[in-house]
């Protein structure tokens, strides 16, 4: 892309890059695994300097991301073959979803169930955030540090099975 679109542009995204890094460590003190962020606050204020300093930094930014959806919209969107590529099935990724709602199914960040909906929005599961692991494992991945959620049942079969017998059916059609 960045052939495409040139080393300038390049460039600036890296600028803007650096400038976010640097309000995320003007915040926390550090740039990754902040010690200032607290459960429903922030342990450090900000001070009129660096106030003015990040919203100088977020007007660039906000200018930047213009700036880059007009290049999106000319030089991607414009390009049939681009334009093919991003609306193939290489990057269409059906999932479920899961989040704490309300009574009427609004997101809620405090309090509420915890509800899981397949990819048309279906309702699969809803229980109180108390039963958690009692409907949800987590499964790691040799290629990433993160934790995947899984529903402890899979078509009625525990997840055990379910996935045992996935495993195997991969391993049987790679011959």
């Amino acid at each position: 892309m960045i052939r495409k679109v040139g080393l300038d542009i390049g460039k600036q995204v890296i600028a803007c890059r650096a400038r976010n890094h640097h309000v995320i460590q003007m915040l926390g003190g550090r740039g990754v695994h902040l010690p200032a962020g607290l459960p429903g606050g922030w342990s450090k204020s900000v001070s009129e300097e660096e106030r003015k300093e990040i919203e100088k930094i977020a007007i660039e930014n906000l200018e930047f991301a213009k700036f880059s959806l007009q290049v999106f919209g000319s030089v991607v969107l414009k390009n049939t073959a681009y334009a093919d590529l991003i609306q193939s099935d290489v990057f269409y990724h059906e999932t479920y979803y899961m989040g704490t709602v309300d009574e009427n199914n609004k997101s809620n960040f405090y309090d509420g169930k915890i509800r899981v909906v397949d990819p048309q929005g279906k309702e699969l599961l809803k229980f109180p955030a108390a039963e958690y692991f009692e409907h949800i494992a987590e499964r790691v991945e040799p290629w990433t540090y993160l934790k995947f959620p899984i529903s402890r049942k899979w078509d009625g079969r525990d997840l055990p099975t379910a996935l045992t017998a996935a495993s195997t059916a991969l391993r049987r059609s790679r011959g």
